[in-house]
């Protein structure tokens, strides 16, 4: 059995700064869940591993390289363990920051991700929380610069 996530790019995504905010969208997402992924970042890729390890997937960090990717993610048991659910969803919400900074642009496939709906439903109080902080912050930066 299998999860699949699908990151389609219809457009290159030319915004560079836009791009490197929504990149340190996800950086900040990743940070307040480390203890449930591990996460790798280099100087091209954001690396995203479970618990467990056996599987990743990867985000460029640079727009230039950031293409069509569809992730799979296999289990062996009939239903995925929690270490899968988690990072599913986790991948999954990395594609969501994607989709909302370039709505035009992107567009997302998913299947099978209904199995990871305990997950989805512990994650989704923290990460609105999560956005309307980062929300905040990043509006009241852009303030300042302003001024």
């Amino acid at each position: 059995m299998s999860i699949y996530i699908g990151l389609i790019i219809n457009h290159p995504i030319q915004n560079k700064a836009r791009f490197q905010d929504t990149i340190n969208e996800i950086k900040h997402f990743l940070q307040a869940y480390e203890h449930e992924v591990n996460v790798e970042m280099s100087k091209t890729l954001i690396t995203i591993k479970p618990r467990l390890g056996g599987i990743d997937a990867s985000f460029p960090i640079n727009n230039n390289y950031l293409h069509t990717t569809f992730f799979r993610i296999t289990y062996g048991e009939e239903r995925p363990s929690e270490d899968v659910k988690v990072f599913a969803y986790t991948v999954w919400e990395c594609c969501c920051i994607l989709k909302e900074n370039f709505p035009s642009k992107i567009e997302l496939f998913q299947e099978n991700l209904d199995l990871c709906s305990s997950v989805v439903r512990n994650f989704s109080n923290d990460e609105i929380l999560r956005r309307q902080v980062y929300f905040y912050i990043k509006n009241f930066l852009l303030t300042m610069r302003c001024e």
